[in-house]
């Protein structure tokens, strides 16, 4: 390795460095307090706007040398809307997020997955369900669920993609995939809605995605996304208070 090899490494660990502190730093802090910025709007592609509201925001620059790995990681159908200057990207589940942004080889790190040791919290950026119970519920009414991860379950022709949910109580529910319509920018969920084990039965009200808008031209970077809380002392189970 020559001294150019060792020069090019320091700096992409120092950007990386950088921005994850900076990622980090966004998702310790929550919500932010000045209820003008939270109640504003931010474009992310699509016909509309989106409302900040509880979710976390924020923009910087992006180094180069993350944001080509991080487009290069991406799958076709993450990339909702190009334009001239912006790639606007959506990822489903905390669990791909972790993926797309995870640096080094021995032991990674992840932009959006941050354990305070001080706290014995995990914070991971997520995005977020609302459901209405019609059956069964442990709650009346709505309820809030973050998508974790991403599996498929069956073989051949009965390949199925599935999303994990993680309920308030912690409970862990899957349902099939939506179709994402690309016309109308929206995840078409089963408007019967689903059943699952105990005789439950939800239908799914409103869909956060983790969004991201990536500057093709300037390296900077927007982001929104919701946060899922959890204790590490206690089976990692949701802190409620603490998600957003």
């Amino acid at each position: 390795m020559n001294k150019l090899d060792i020069t090019l490494q320091q700096i992409m660990y120092g950007d990386t460095l950088s921005f994850f502190n900076f990622t980090h730093k966004q998702l310790k802090r929550g919500l932010d307090p000045d209820r003008s910025i939270r109640n504003s709007s931010v474009y992310f592609g699509g016909p509309n706007n989106v409302i900040i509201r509880t979710a976390i925001y924020a923009t910087r620059s992006f180094p180069t040398s993350i944001k080509l790995l991080v487009v290069d990681r991406l799958n076709s159908n993450e990339i909702i809307q190009r334009s001239p200057s912006c790639l606007y990207i959506h990822v489903v589940s905390a669990s791909r997020l972790d993926k797309v942004f995870e640096m080094g080889d021995c032991s990674p790190m992840h932009a959006f997955n941050i354990k305070d040791e001080s706290r014995d919290i995990l914070y991971r950026g997520c995005s977020k369900i609302t459901l209405k119970w019609l059956a069964g519920g442990s709650t009346s009414g709505n309820t809030k669920a973050y998508v974790i991860d991403q599996v498929q379950r069956g073989r051949g022709e009965n390949k199925r993609n599935r999303w994990v949910l993680q309920l308030l109580n912690n409970e862990l529910i899957e349902i099939d995939a939506p179709t994402f319509n690309r016309n109308s920018y929206e995840y078409e969920f089963e408007d019967k809605g689903y059943c699952i084990a105990g005789g439950k039965k939800f239908k799914v009200t409103s869909f956060y995605p983790i969004r991201f808008a990536i500057g093709r031209k300037l390296s900077t970077i927007r982001f929104i996304m919701h946060r899922l809380s959890l204790d590490t002392t206690n089976e990692d189970r949701i802190i409620e208070r603490l998600c957003t």
